[in-house]
């Protein structure tokens, strides 16, 4: 007679035995068992749906979904905003803090260099370029001017307090000075502070806008507020997100995203064109429109150098440089300070 152990482990089991514990996962499977396994493993699933992971990895989390925090760390690059291909999403997990109930800060600013800057003078072929800032808090610090080059080295730091660091936009320009004629724009860019990480340094090469090429590198820190929880890849991709996303764009090309972008609203199409801005508040001289920040040319205008302490003009800019005290400005928004190598501004 057949011992109990050898009828209870036949493979498969005979005429709808229930199997021993240890027979559940016989091999092989029986009849699609193995499918079903597979079926369960693999995603994507049929039929070209997205699997879950990727969308796991977007934050703010779409639809509710609460991914798993160090999820973000195996990203491979910077995550846009869901509708906004060229907002950088804030990490899941981080918050924005302050130094007490204002939403006041102060951000360190070094504009180091420019880098293949176009040429203004048709002669000389070169350019005399100064780098202006601008926000809503600030009317306008300037730096140095250099005379007759592409690949300036300004090397000079400011200390800028903005009102609202949830909602200002800090633009830098760069202008090509005339001593008697009318300054000439070589481009400019826009920071969002708000997506600055607090007390890092970040250093960046920005692509320059409404110009047809040019770079200008800076390093920039939130001094007393920013973004804190953030994951130790944030900073590389908020660089990466600097200068491989917002790269330089022309007046026509801008203006063509925007024609654009109204298009896909109007009919619903997917959203593809719109500006690395959802909303903010925009220096004097620009708007915002679809997510695009613009010169208003009703409004904005290439001033000469201008360092915030009520002294135009690029003879004497060398001279304020050793100025210790407080002078107010012109300005009904900003005056400024230098305190050894640094230009601080301050308001009123």
């Amino acid at each position: 007679m057949a011992s109990t152990n050898n009828v209870q482990q036949p493979c498969p089991p005979m005429y709808g035995q229930t199997p021993a514990p240890q027979q559940q996962q016989p091999y092989p499977p029986m009849y699609g068992q193995q499918q079903q396994q597979q079926q369960q493993q693999y995603y994507p699933p049929m039929y070209g749906q997205q699997p879950p992971q990727p969308q796991q990895q977007y934050y703010p989390p779409m639809y509710g979904q609460q991914p798993v925090p160090h999820q973000y760390h195996t990203t491979t690059g910077p995550i846009m905003e869901p509708n906004h291909p060229r907002v950088l999403a804030k990490p899941y997990g981080s918050q924005m803090t302050y130094d007490g109930d204002s939403k006041k800060g102060k951000v360190l600013l070094k504009i180091i260099s420019g880098h293949n800057l176009v040429s203004a003078d048709l002669l000389s072929g070169k350019s005399d370029p100064f780098c202006k800032i601008r926000s809503y808090s600030i009317s306008s610090l300037s730096t140095n001017v250099i005379d007759e080059n592409l690949n300036p080295v300004w090397d000079q730091t400011f200390g800028l307090f903005i009102r609202n660091v949830d909602h200002e936009i800090l633009v830098i320009e760069v202008i090509d000075y005339d001593s008697l004629g009318k300054n000439d724009p070589l481009g400019y860019f826009a920071i969002n502070i708000s997506t600055l990480p607090r007390g890092i340094e970040i250093t960046t090469r920005e692509n320059l806008l409404e110009t047809k090429h040019g770079q200008v590198e800076i390093t920039i820190k939130a001094e007393d507020f920013g973004l804190i929880n953030v994951p130790p890849n944030y900073v590389s991709d908020y660089i990466k997100y600097r200068q491989e996303i917002l790269v330089t764009k022309t007046k026509d090309e801008i203006s063509k995203l925007i024609k654009a972008h109204e298009r896909e609203v109007k009919k619903k199409l997917p959203i593809t064109s719109n500006g690395p801005f959802v909303d903010g508040y925009p220096p004097k001289g620009y708007k915002l429109k679809s997510g695009w920040l613009k010169k208003d040319s009703k409004t904005h205008t290439n001033s000469k150098p201008y360092n915030g302490l009520g002294n135009d003009g690029k003879e004497i800019f060398s001279k304020v440089r050793v100025v210790t005290s407080n002078v107010k400005s012109n300005s009904n928004s900003v005056a400024g300070e230098v305190v050894g190598d640094v230009v601080f501004s301050f308001f009123d």
